[in-house]
């Protein structure tokens, strides 16, 4: 038995599976980088390097984050459009009739085929649903991503500026203990 939106169906299966690939992928790449930032053997120079090797990395990290927000927003937007021709076809008069001259004309066959519709339909929607509250979650794990990205780089730039003033200080103090200056 088929439903009118069936194929629609597979197709949201089908980029389900593909989208939360992408977002399992970007959370474990965000993981791997931050265990890197936080390992204390590292110096300031492993993890963020002036020629701007280690900061394309996160910059990277960040645009994926915020391409599959906007990517997972227009599938739900899609989503909800297929719930709503869902819920338009259950109500159209062809397949919820209560009105007894016609349900009285068709055939037992064509009752049941219409009842099977509305119970595939049904269904459908519920999943529809699912997987539209699932790309919810995905989303707030990218919009995670971007927000710890955002302070994960604003903490290597203090470190880096202090660092950078740290050093500073100790060769004015260098020059200063070579000219007999206390």
């Amino acid at each position: 038995m088929s439903h009118p939106l069936l194929i629609a169906g597979i197709f949201a299966e089908l980029e389900r599976e593909r989208l939360l690939n992408r977002v399992e992928g970007l959370v474990d790449r965000f993981l791997l980088r931050t265990e890197a930032l936080c390992n204390e053997t590292r110096s300031w120079r492993q993890v963020l390097n002036c020629q701007g090797e280690k900061t394309s990395d996160l910059l990277q990290l960040y645009n994926d984050s915020r391409n599959l927000v906007k990517g997972l927003g227009a599938v739900k937007a899609q989503l909800s459009k297929m719930i709503d021709h869902i819920q338009e076809l259950e109500s159209f008069r062809g397949y919820n009739s209560h009105d007894e001259k016609s349900v009285t004309r068709m055939s037992k066959v064509e009752r049941q085929r219409r009842r099977r519709i509305k119970h595939i339909g049904s269904r459908m929607r519920e999943r529809l649903l699912e997987i539209s509250e699932e790309y919810d979650r995905k989303i707030d794990d990218c919009r995670m991503v971007m927000e710890d990205l955002t302070v994960t780089t604003q903490m290597v730039c203090v470190s880096y500026t202090l660092y950078r003033h740290l050093c500073q200080q100790f060769r004015l103090w260098v020059i200063l203990q070579g000219r007999g200056l206390k």
